[in-house]
């Protein structure tokens, strides 16, 4: 009977340690898509190509984290989260690609084209986007920044993006 008492107190709090390591898991990882979005959105430093890498970076990993969730309840609060922390930051470092396609020629234009599909990020960007949308799309916090950063990167990707709005 010790024994029973002894193995059911160690696996409740086995239990509530996880739930707790995947809630500061959760707090980290926003914390350092927050720093890296905030770092972006806020340099002189840093070109274009750079800003736009980290979005994508970023993106791709928050989608990635929240799909990763066994409970889609708690993928759902991590994508609002990240949603309504970053939002500001996104539509800053959206608004200077938007000018950035603007200022380029053909063929830097065909140029960025050619290296964007050799970007380490671009086939799970390809791959999540859909299942990413098809999870989320109800939800208006969620779907209203997907569909901006779908917008802005495929404006920038052109037509080697154009498989994401499907």
């Amino acid at each position: 009977m010790k024994k029973f008492f002894f193995y059911s107190f160690l696996f409740l709090s086995i239990g509530f340690l996880s739930s707790g390591c995947a809630m500061k898991n959760q707090v980290d990882w926003l914390g350092e898509h927050s720093q890296i979005l905030k770092r972006a959105a806020t340099s002189n430093s840093m070109s274009q190509d750079d800003k736009f890498d980290a979005l994508a970076n970023s993106y791709v990993k928050m989608m990635h984290q929240s799909l990763n969730f066994t409970n889609p309840k708690k993928g759902l609060e991590f994508a609002r989260q990240y949603s309504q922390q970053n939002s500001n930051d996104i539509d800053v470092i959206l608004k200077g690609l938007k000018g950035w396609k603007k200022d380029m020629g053909a063929l830097e234009g065909i140029a960025f084209g050619v290296q964007l599909v050799t970007k380490p990020y671009f086939k799970d960007l390809i791959a999540l986007y859909p299942r990413f949308q098809r999870k989320y799309r109800m939800y208006s916090a969620v779907s209203d920044l997907s569909g901006r950063v779908k917008n802005g990167l495929m404006d920038l990707g052109g037509s080697k993006l154009k498989d994401l709005g499907k």
